[in-house]
């Protein structure tokens, strides 16, 4: 049989498979309870659900400090740039070098 350790011992191999399996299928049922980022929200224009995000975030963290009377304010989001916009921007400018090279810093930043 399997081994873990000085204390478990598995008999079967399918046992052993569950119990390695577990973490794997609590991390995918933890992702449905998980909000998505505030960046692909904003990607996405849903500008009042990214703000709630931070806003809970915000407060969470400050509840951690011992701070919970402390005000969430936003000045100005800044929304990321598509990639297309990049490549579009560079493709009537430059040397085919550079526009390659903007596509190439564009995708490695992602």
């Amino acid at each position: 049989g399997f081994s873990m350790g000085t204390n478990y011992q598995f008999h079967s191999w399918r046992v052993f498979v569950i119990i390695c399996a577990l973490p794997c299928l609590s991390s995918i049922i933890a992702l449905k309870f998980m909000p998505e980022s505030p960046r692909f929200l904003l990607e996405l224009g849903k500008h009042d659900e990214a703000w709630m995000i931070l806003k809970r975030v915000h407060d969470t963290n400050m509840r951690a400090k011992g701070q919970p009377e402390k005000v969430f304010t936003v000045c100005q989001i800044k929304t990321p740039k598509q990639i297309d916009e990049f490549i579009e921007i560079q493709s009537s400018t430059g040397s085919w070098y550079q526009r390659w090279l903007v596509r190439i810093m564009t995708v490695a930043k992602q």
